[in-house]
């Protein structure tokens, strides 16, 4: 897991080393092992290979040498600890150079296959894998690879750039251009170090997150000009090539309408879960270094971890992984009760750490820092605690159970989209039976599952476009109707399945954000963070196997929960409730004192910007603070986004 960073000249002109420098050092706490520069040529084909050493030290030569292609690089060793896995890291024959960011966790296969072909490597690192698989295949090896990347390839052979992301969008790639340079990054303050870039708010992307929390679903960002590569697309640029020349397309998508028969037999479909499920975490488990695991007490979390900590005895002498978990004192978010279940069961040694909420709008600033964007709500904070924890325990790699709610239904909104396919198949019994279990797991009632399956079909109806069908009180009449322009995400695609379509969504408009807030409160305490239900085999067999195997008799997830008996225990795999690393948010809202809303709503950025309609938003707040209204988070969204928007005026 590292930092990435570049700089593509479109006009003919030599990159300035400076920027290259200061872009890659300003994100040292995702590499702290050490980096590295690489400066080409794309005429004359001349390099310089620079590691640990400033570039001031090579003045001379970037003088002498019109380099126009900047590469660089800071490392967090996992694989190969030697010299020999450092980056920028180059090929045989010196033609291919590589920045990448991430873990292939099949690179051993692909390895053995590669040298079968001829191919000779000189590290032990999936860096150089990656190198070779695109000799050999091209831009088709990323149909090959299993894992998290991003990365930028120049190949001088063909003078162009070929970068690409992974198929979830677990690592980040940014990139902002203008008529003189392309520039991507890991993240986005590191354009910040290049003189021409304008820190502007973008302000359909200030909409969707102020009205909806919604972030990470279309390529734009919350500023203006910078876009990120979308997960599953690769992009292309040719040297000396105008802006023009930047071309993007898809190499995976998981499409719905032809995803293969998963099995001829239902009854197999629990062993072949737990197959494709063990053989993912076993890759996740390749590291040079010690691997632990988060342990919420969970469903998903506790079965990574059983699953992980039955693979380590099997293959080492190790008595297992150690596990961190966040708890509180408040009884009604506290899930030591499960995360203690796991520890016993496991014979694991785990650590916790009890987030302080009456410190975080004192740390807020700091850990925006980190994140360049606002984020949903406080349990991002207490997710920033834990990798806290983890980098003080020594740990650089460790486990985490994202992404299972949006591949195996885990949503408690996942009820309606079922029971909503169960009508279009008129399978009467089954509904009955589904709707009878749901209300007896969880007490719903009657209006409760209607507004469950209404919602299901307006976001099946109206896609993006549900955002905009009217204005929040609280929100200002110019911003509104100036954001309402521009409709942020693709509309979706559908399928015969409606459950399969809502998890789709869940994957477009739930699914990115959360890995981001992984990625940025992992890396800024360089720790690697592995999630195995990311696995696109795994995924690509979730989808296609009948609702049934996601939600049935009442309980979600139940192709999981039938493949892992035995194997977690039974405490936590029948939970019927969950938490994650959740924290008591509502109640820490409504015990807002309201000088802190004021202060915000008061702020000079937030009231020259013309967002919200103060006096409205004051309103709103006092209403859910007081129970008049159902909670929401939006007074976290306007206190972050204010502390957010000062910073960007302020150094504007």
């Amino acid at each position: 897991m590292c930092g990435i960073s570049g700089i593509v000249r479109l006009d003919g002109g030599a990159f300035d080393p400076q920027v290259l420098e200061s872009m890659t050092h300003s994100v040292s706490h995702r590499g702290p092992d050490g980096y590295g520069f690489a400066a080409i040529s794309s005429r004359t084909g001349a390099t310089l290979q620079i590691h640990d050493r400033p570039i001031q030290n090579y003045s001379g030569i970037f003088t002498r040498e019109p380099f126009d292609i900047g590469l660089g690089h800071r490392r967090l060793a996992i694989l190969d600890l030697s010299e020999a896995g450092n980056q920028p890291m180059k090929n045989g024959a010196g033609d291919l150079w590589i920045a990448y960011n991430g873990e292939i966790y099949n690179y051993l296969e692909l390895r053995e296959e590669l040298k079968q072909k001829g191919h000779r490597f000189a590290s032990s690192s999936d860096t150089e894998t990656i190198l070779y698989a695109y000799q050999e295949w091209g831009e088709s090896c990323l149909e090959k690879f299993c894992g998290m990347f991003a990365f930028a390839l120049w190949d001088q052979k063909q003078k162009r750039l070929f970068c690409a992301r992974d198929r979830f969008g677990m690592k980040p790639f940014y990139f902002f251009y203008d008529q003189n340079a392309f520039l991507f990054a890991s993240e986005i303050k590191q354009f910040f170090c290049y003189p021409s870039f304008k820190k502007e708010p973008n302000d359909p992307m200030v909409y969707d997150y102020l009205a909806h929390g919604f972030m990470d679903h279309s390529e734009q960002t919350l500023y203006k000009g910078v876009r990120q590569l979308m997960p599953g697309n690769s992009l292309t640029l040719r040297a000396n090539s105008p802006v023009s020349g930047v071309h993007i397309k898809p190499y995976w998508r998981l499409d719905c309408d032809f995803l293969p028969d998963p099995s001829p037999s239902k009854n197999g479909f629990p062993d072949i879960f737990f197959d494709l499920f063990s053989r993912s975490v076993r890759q996740d488990l390749r590291s040079d270094v010690p691997v632990g695991s988060c342990l919420s007490g969970g469903i998903d979390s506790s079965s990574v971890v059983c699953v992980a900590n039955s693979i380590l005895r099997e293959t080492r002498t190790s008595p297992g992984q150690r596990t961190f978990s966040a708890a509180f004192e408040d009884k009604g978010f506290d899930e030591r009760e499960f995360s203690n279940a796991v520890v016993e069961f496991a014979g694991i040694e785990n650590r916790v750490v009890f987030p302080d909420m009456n410190k975080i709008l004192e740390e807020l600033p700091r850990v925006l820092n980190f994140h360049d964007e606002p984020f949903g709500s406080t349990s991002q904070y207490s997710q920033w605690k834990l990798f806290e924890e983890i980098q003080r325990s020594g740990i650089k790699v460790v486990l985490d159970g994202q992404g299972a709610d949006e591949v195996l239904g885990g949503s408690h909104s996942c009820y309606g989209a079922r029971h909503l396919q169960l009508i279009k198949e008129r399978k009467w019994t089954s509904l009955f039976r589904e709707i009878r279990e749901c209300r007896a797991h969880h007490r719903y009632k009657a209006p409760s599952i209607l507004k469950s399956m209404a919602s299901v079909l307006a976001i099946r109806s109206l896609g993006p476009r549900l955002a905009f069908l009217r204005r929040p009180a609280w929100m200002g009449k110019d911003f509104f109707a100036r954001a309402r322009q521009n409709l942020n995400g693709p509309a979706p695609r559908f399928s015969e399945n409606i459950l399969t379509d809502f998890l789709a969504h869940l994957l477009q408009f739930n699914l990115p954000a959360l890995l981001k807030y992984g990625d940025r409160s992992s890396m800024a305490h360089s720790v690697e963070a592995r999630m195995p239900f990311m696995d696109h085999r795994l995924v690509e067999f979730l989808f296609a196997v009948p609702g049934e195997q996601k939600i049935c008799d009442g309980w979600t997830k139940a192709i999981m929960r039938n493949a892992l008996k035995n194997r977690v225990p039974g405490k936590i795999l029948w939970r019927k409730d969950k938490m994650g690393f959740v924290t008591p948010e509502r109640k820490w809202i409504s015990s807002l004192p309201t000088n802190v809303l004021d202060e915000a709503l008061s702020s000079r950025a937030v009231r020259d910007s013309g967002y919200l309609d103060r006096d409205e938003a004051r309103k709103e707040f006092l209403a859910i603070a007081r129970g008049q209204k159902p909670f929401k988070f939006l007074a976290w969204r306007i206190l972050n986004f204010r502390i957010w928007l000062d910073r960007l005026r302020a150094s504007s």
